[in-house]
């Protein structure tokens, strides 16, 4: 099968894997079918901060699965070939490029770094996010040049 898109995975899709609230089923099972097409749909990129964002919110929620859920990110990562990019010179213009467009206080710091390193790699197409205050920032896209989906877009 041809690979359809590059796409950078948010930090909130991947713990959206590990959702064990009811209420947020039909979410997760979203998030693991989108998941599920790395490497044969789209190829997958985190960044650095994105596994330093995983690994916090585990410590912080999650304390008594750590090692589980680490590993689950092991396994997500070798098994799909996701590829994990560090920030360069161009992610930080781009960053205070995003700050002085963006006026939206509902993205946080950490998202705007994400978007930015996101945006200056020329081989990702799409931010993938099911943070609504990202997919609803009317500016971000044209401003990044990148597509904003949710993955519910993308697996239907």
């Amino acid at each position: 099968m041809r690979i359809k898109g590059h796409h950078f995975i948010d930090t909130c899709v991947l713990l959206g894997c590990l959702e064990k609230r009811k209420r947020f089923k039909k979410k997760k099972e979203i998030c693991e079918t989108y998941l599920s097409r790395m490497g044969r749909v789209y190829n997958g990129y985190i960044s650095v901060e994105v596994v330093g964002e995983f690994t916090k919110v585990i410590l912080e929620k999650r304390r008594e699965d750590y090692e589980d859920l680490m590993r689950w990110l092991r396994d997500f990562i070798l098994g799909f070939d996701i590829e994990i990019i560090g920030n360069d010179k161009e992610t930080f213009r781009k960053l205070e490029e995003l700050n002085k467009g963006v006026s939206d206080c509902r993205i946080g710091g950490i998202d705007r770094v994400l978007l930015s390193r996101a945006s200056t790699d020329k081989r990702i197409t799409n931010f993938i996010t099911i943070e609504r205050a990202i997919k609803t920032n009317k500016r971000l896209s044209g401003l990044l040049n990148l597509k904003i989906n949710d993955p519910e877009e993308l697996i239907s």
